[in-house]
């Protein structure tokens, strides 16, 4: 039954987003989404697993995934430029992959502004649970990102990362 919704929703996606959306998800479990907007495109390769409540978006960006991907329950990945997921990477529950921010300011956020940068992440990595990737962040292959972890910047290849629990505070200047 899983394996009929599974062929039944991805044939929804191909009718819908036609050339932008080519990947051949075996799993799409309920709640999971894939969204495509403004000429926004998710390719990639077999054996993509989406546990349930997963969202892949794309907001005139590209999402490019590799094969044997997996998505735990409660994952996000939204693009504005480009995510690049290399193959037999997994990503744990509520792991957000951002490659965007509101400019910001004295006077608050910009609705309707936002800086981009491409997120890569190269193949066997394992992507703890509630995980933060964003912008202009490169995970080198086989790294591990320890749970509750934000991450921004370049990862080396066979790296473990674990974050420190310490709250910084700054003031945001009025230019």
């Amino acid at each position: 039954m899983r394996n009929l919704r599974t062929a039944w929703k991805n044939l929804r996606y191909k009718m819908k987003y036609r050339r932008a959306y080519k990947i051949k998800p075996t799993l799409l479990e309920s709640g999971s989404n894939i969204k495509l907007i403004q000429s926004g495109s998710i390719l990639g390769g077999e054996n993509i697993r989406l546990r349930a409540n997963t969202n892949l978006v794309s907001i005139g960006g590209a999402i490019l995934l590799g094969n044997s991907v997996f998505f735990n329950r409660n994952c996000n990945l939204v693009c504005r430029e480009k995510i690049t997921v290399g193959n037999s990477v997994s990503f744990g529950h509520n792991v957000c992959v951002i490659d965007h921010d509101h400019v910001f300011g004295w006077n608050g956020i910009s609705p309707t502004e936002y800086r981009t940068g491409e997120i890569v992440i190269e193949e066997g990595c394992w992507i703890g649970a509630n995980v933060v990737i964003l912008r202009g962040t490169h995970i080198g292959a086989f790294s591990v990102i320890g749970a509750g972890c934000v991450v921004k910047g370049k990862i080396p290849p066979h790296s473990l990362v674990t974050g420190s629990r310490d709250l910084k505070i700054k003031e945001i200047i009025q230019k």
